[in-house]
């Protein structure tokens, strides 16, 4: 489970940084299995729509940050994995 990468997520990521910019604020999903800090999605921080938590997969939580910090932290979990 934790071998995955996610080079699609960064792909999309990286399109929504060049629509709507670094700073457009955003959640990044992640959990915590067997000690270790996994981040597995991400989505946009709108009034329109918040975060339920049938948005949620078993133990997953939010960070509040941008696109850009959110890049970051997904290309670094990727060159761990890699």
């Amino acid at each position: 489970m934790i071998s995955e990468d996610n080079d699609e997520l960064i792909r999309e990521l990286k399109q929504d940084i060049e629509e709507f910019g670094e700073d457009c604020p955003c959640y990044v999903f992640y959990e915590i299995i067997n000690g270790t800090l996994k981040f597995t999605n991400y989505d946009f921080d709108t009034e329109e729509k918040p975060i339920t938590d049938d948005e949620l997969y078993r133990d997953e939580e939010l960070l509040s940050t941008t696109l850009g910090d959110a890049l970051k932290l997904f290309e670094r979990q990727n060159s761990i994995i890699k």
